[in-house]
């Protein structure tokens, strides 16, 4: 039988070394190994030294955290990722053999009792993992050779690995804590999906700290409608931001969204803040009541982004944004057309300004590319993901392992002629879940009637009324930030009509409303860019 040890620095590789030092620590590492010059290399029984660069290297039991150097490093260092990796080179005769030992045993996570998950993964990290698995948290797990990963997608990207050896000393996760709920949380999925029994689930409810910030969120907008529009001071709405701050770290960005799109409509005094309270409400409300009348992950919007492989998935792009937020984000939007999935995809890079301030969008988007293809590349023809990520509510993942490549021929989008079904699929969600935010529906529609363009700056608002083939009426809207305004406006002036729009269409005050992201107008077959007129250099600029 192999020491526990030996089976757990047998099954580390780089990319396990990585997650717990860093990738340039490892490349300097394999740098010390590739030399080789004076390193010496002992083992024992269940222990392992080396003398790497004039430092001694130890490890006496399984886990990274009982790896130790004697050199000045504060936490880790390239010492110990050379002698991590270069250990499994130097293990006792027959260690090294694997058809000489039998397989290693079963995970002690998995084998345990359940009466022995609290002692292994802290009893306050397995509680909040049995609240989350009761209100449909999950992580996406993936099992490779007895290797399983788990990522978990909150507010930031969370990565668990649980080794195929060495048990729950050798698990690592990105959080760097540990005894943590993500860890509990991908044991006990992994355990259900092998058949193991885990604690039972309690009922489905908000955690402490999120009902308390309900409580605050309720006290506010009882306040916002005693005092009334008028008397909501800028302190007030300020006061409104700082808490939906607090609702996104409570785990609840849904609400978060909600509160923040009520105070922007509120600063800029715009029509459309008693919807925006409206639907606040009724998400408040739902979140309130006990049981709930959705599944409570729907209401805080915690697993909005649950990406899922894709594979060989067609993309066509409809157009590019720039944009910025009251909340002071900005970034910019790539949406695609996937013939496939009959519906529209969008990628996007965010940053905030005052943690970001040389962060700029145009310079991001001129230099950015998705899965190795640059986004000019990606307006000039169709393309195709292979593989990717996409989640539920149609947002594309840059994260490591996606390929998106050029194909032949032309982008062709789903031109609209009557938005009627569109309106009625809108309509349906809505009466399905009326807890929901009012997402803006992606289309595009073929506009037969167009008015001209209306607007004061003083208002901070302009609008174009115009009409499908099938007399539905739509109202483009937009701020003059920016050169959306500026682009319709030089387009009107040189006589153009617009032929087609894509946008983002939602329902606001009974009237339709479209956020105009590209044109098509009627002297030219190709699409421009209203937010970023600059990036499609092939373009000819309206006359």
């Amino acid at each position: 039988m192999t020491a526990p040890l030996f089976d757990w620095i047998r099954s580390l590789d780089e990319d396990s070394v990585a997650a717990w030092a860093n990738k340039g620590l490892v490349r300097r590492g394999l740098k010390v190994l590739a030399d080789g010059a004076g390193a010496r290399w002992s083992t024992g029984a269940a222990e392992a030294t080396a003398h790497i660069e004039g430092f001694t290297q130890h490890i006496g039991r399984v886990g990274f955290e009982h790896a130790r150097c004697d050199c000045p490093a504060q936490v880790t260092c390239h010492h110990l990722c050379a002698f991590l990796l270069g250990l499994r080179q130097h293990l006792p005769a027959g260690e090294a053999d694997d058809a000489a030992d039998p397989a290693p045993a079963p995970a002690d996570w998995l084998l345990a009792e359940c009466a022995m998950l609290a002692p292994m993964l802290g009893a306050a990290a397995l509680r909040k993992a049995l609240q989350w698995l009761a209100n449909d948290i999950e992580a996406e797990l993936e099992n490779e050779a007895g290797s399983i990963t788990g990522t978990l997608e909150l507010a930031e990207t969370v990565v668990v690995r649980l080794p195929a050896v060495g048990g729950l000393a050798g698990a690592l996760c990105s959080c760097r804590k540990p005894a943590c709920v993500h860890r509990a949380l991908v044991v006990l999925q992994a355990r259900r999906a092998a058949g193991r029994p885990i604690p039972p689930l309690p009922p489905v409810a908000l955690d402490p700290d999120a009902a308390e910030r309900l409580g605050h969120l309720r006290g506010w907008v009882e306040s916002l409608v005693v005092q009334g529009w008028s008397g909501s001071g800028q302190a007030f709405l300020d006061q409104g931001e700082a808490l939906a701050v607090e609702l996104k770290q409570a785990q609840m960005p849904r609400v978060c969204a909600a509160l923040q799109q009520l105070v922007a409509l509120l600063r800029q005094d715009r029509p459309g803040a008693q919807d925006a309270l409206a639907a606040l409400w009724m998400l408040l409300r739902g979140l309130q009541a006990t049981p709930p009348p959705r599944p409570l992950r729907e209401l805080t919007g915690v697993h909005r982004r649950g990406y899922g492989a894709v594979g060989e998935l067609e993309l066509h792009c409809a157009g590019v944004e720039r944009w910025g937020t009251a909340g002071g984000h900005h970034g910019f939007s790539v949406h695609f057309w996937a013939p496939a999935r009959q519906g529209y995809l969008v990628w996007s890079e965010v940053r905030q300004q005052a943690l970001a301030p040389e962060w700029d969008p145009d310079q991001a988007l001129a230099q950015a590319d998705l899965g190795g293809l640059a986004v000019k590349a990606m307006l000039a023809s169709p393309c195709m993901l292979a593989p990717g990520w996409v989640s539920p509510n149609g947002r594309l993942s840059g994260r490591d392992g996606t390929r998106l490549r050029a194909l032949d021929g032309d982008v062709r989008l789903p031109v609209l002629d009557d938005l009627g079904p569109v309106i009625a699929r809108m309509a349906a969600a809505l009466h399905d879940d009326p807890w929901r935010l009012a997402a803006p529906a992606a289309c595009c529609i073929a506009i037969t009637e167009q008015a001209p363009l209306q607007g004061e700056r003083n208002s901070g608002a302009w609008s174009m009324p115009v009409c499908d083939a099938a007399g539905n009426r739509v109202r483009l809207q937009g701020g003059f930030d920016g050169t959306v305004y500026q682009e319709l406006h030089k387009g009107q002036r040189a006589g153009l009509r617009i032929a087609a729009l894509f946008g983002a269409l939602r329902i606001e005050g009974g009237e339709l409303m479209l956020h105009p992201i590209s044109v098509r107008w009627n002297d030219n077959a190709a699409w421009r860019d209203l937010s970023v007129p600059w990036l499609r250099a092939s373009k000819e600029k309206p006359r």
